[in-house]
């Protein structure tokens, strides 16, 4: 299976306000207008003692995530669901 693209690309955030604009970042990846296929952060506004990121399979879409991702942020957590890219390689 091809993997160009998928090498590691650490770039940690310095404080909170920088992990929130990386966010952003994403958003403009997600295509189509339907809610439920984009990136999702749920968010206490603050910096958090834990932050979760979920991420779904290939097949699926970050509403895979919705009732665990509710539950995770209820209990304190912030929480990210990124939408996975869809590369030509991942279609043909």
């Amino acid at each position: 299976m091809p993997h160009a693209g998928l090498e590691p690309r650490p770039r940690p955030a310095h404080d909170y306000a920088e992990a929130l604009l990386l966010v952003a970042a994403l958003a403009p990846r997600t295509p189509g207008d339907r809610e439920r296929v984009r990136t999702e952060l749920l968010t206490h506004g603050v910096r958090t003692p834990r932050v979760i990121v979920l991420f779904h399979g290939v097949t699926n879409c970050p509403a895979q995530f919705d009732s665990l991702g509710r539950l995770l942020y209820e209990r304190g957590a912030n929480v990210l669901i990124p939408r996975l890219p869809v590369t030509a390689s991942r279609i043909a």
